[in-house]
C-alpha cells in the first residue's frame, strides 16, 4: 500500500501513468487538470480532473484499468456524455 503513495505530487508521472491506460483501452485524453494538493498526515492528496473522449467501452476498460495503477487512485466524479450524432 505504501509503495502506491509516492512522497511528492509527481503529476507528470501520474499523467503518464494515466494516458498509458487510456491508450490501452483506446481512450484519448484531451485535458488534464491538476488541482489542490492536500496534506493527510504523512501523505498527500492530488486533486485531477481529466476530460477524455472514446466509446463506452472504453470508459468502462478505462475504469476498470484504475485500480491496477502503480499508484493509488480513486474515482470521486465521472460526467459522461453522448457524442452528437453524425448525418451521413
Amino acid at each position: 500500500f505504501r509503495e502506491r503513495l509516492p512522497s511528492d505530487a509527481a503529476e507528470a508521472e501520474f499523467l503518464a501513468q494515466v494516458s498509458r491506460l487510456a491508450q490501452s483501452v483506446g481512450l484519448t485524453v484531451k485535458e488534464f487538470r491538476p488541482g489542490t494538493v492536500s496534506q493527510r498526515g504523512d501523505y498527500s492528496e492530488l486533486e485531477i480532473g481529466l476530460s477524455c473522449e472514446g466509446s463506452y467501452e472504453s470508459v468502462c476498460r478505462f475504469l476498470k484499468g484504475l485500480p491496477d495503477l502503480p499508484r493509488l487512485s480513486s474515482l470521486t466524479g465521472i460526467d459522461v456524455q453522448a457524442s452528437p450524432e453524425k448525418k451521413t
